[in-house]
């Protein structure tokens, strides 16, 4: 099930990877589902692609990624349900190994490979992490998830019987509503992995996801998860979560700063500045003073440099 919006660039890389390894319609449902996308086509790259092998679906009214996520559930029919966004990437072989991984531990409800990050060209960037815990056996230990979700949408697959046990996406949390699904789905159902990239997921500057980080939207979604997550059944560190979404804003501010978009970048240092702790931010103010003072400095020609 592919959710599209406005990144028919990439969604014919998408299609291709999986046609690869499509074993047919009698065993493959493959269908994109266009969140009323505004500054492209993308019917007319899945009809050129993949003519009526790939069915297609617009929604009648925009309705956010996390309800297309949910319509994607909705109109799935088989039992292993993968929502792959528009503009990701599965690699030779990704479907044999969660065939045989769910085979081979039918007890998981989810299965999840590593990923490999790609900007815009296609260069590697970074590949998320090895989950020894959860390697090719069924486990529901939480905390790999305490302070945020060590696998990707790509690269996860789902039993369509434990979306319809735990729920739907929550709306709400449309930059954290992986990471709380994959955390109900671990308390009820367990998570098996496979400890090899299989799949790349997409970072580039028109994205959900970067989009959200500009006015520093993604930061208050953790805020949003961290207050329901504090009166759930569940065991979640709330306070490492919340002091991660700081050191977050720090490190985007930072981005944006080099990036040039200051208005992004105080949109972060908002966040932070409202959160943080007193010793956070009086080693802010300390490093601010310093910087300031080696700026203001001016060596004389030929003297020493004692900054």
């Amino acid at each position: 099930m592919i959710p599209t919006y406005n990144c028919a660039a990439y969604l014919r890389i998408c299609l291709e990877s999986v046609l690869s390894q499509d074993p047919g319609p009698e065993t493959m449902q493959i269908e994109v589902i266009d969140d009323c996308s505004t500054l492209d086509d993308p019917e007319s790259v899945v009809r050129e692609l993949a003519g009526d092998r790939v069915s297609f679906r617009r929604q009648p009214q925009n309705v956010g990624a996390v309800g297309n996520f949910n319509t994607c559930i909705e109109r799935s029919a088989g039992e292993l349900v993968h929502i792959l966004h528009g503009d990701d990437v599965v690699l030779p072989g990704f479907y044999a190994a969660i065939d045989q991984l769910a085979l081979d531990v039918p007890d998981a409800g989810f299965y999840a490979t590593r990923v490999h990050a790609i900007d815009e060209g296609g260069c590697r960037s970074w590949m998320s992490e090895s989950l020894a815990a959860y390697t090719r056996a069924a486990s529901t230990d939480l905390r790999a998830f305490a302070c945020g979700t060590p696998i990707q949408f790509v690269g996860t697959v789902v039993r369509r019987a434990a979306y319809e046990a735990v729920g739907g996406f929550r709306p709400g949390l449309a930059h954290v509503a992986d990471w709380d699904m994959w955390m109900r789905l671990v308390v009820s159902t367990g998570l098996a992995c496979i400890d090899e990239p299989l799949a790349e997921y997409r970072q580039f500057a028109a994205s959900d996801t970067s989009r959200l980080k500009r006015t520093a939207t993604n930061l208050l979604d953790i805020d949003r998860f961290a207050s329901l997550m504090s009166t759930a059944e569940i065991d979640f560190d709330v306070d490492s979560a919340l002091a991660k979404a700081r050191l977050s804003a720090r490190l985007q501010e930072h981005c944006f700063q080099r990036l040039g978009d200051h208005e992004a970048a105080r949109a972060n240092h908002r966040y932070w500045a409202a959160r943080a702790t007193t010793t956070e931010y009086l080693r802010w103010t300390a490093g601010s003073i310093r910087d300031g003072l080696r700026a203001k400095f001016v060596p004389c020609a030929g003297a020493p440099d004692y900054r």
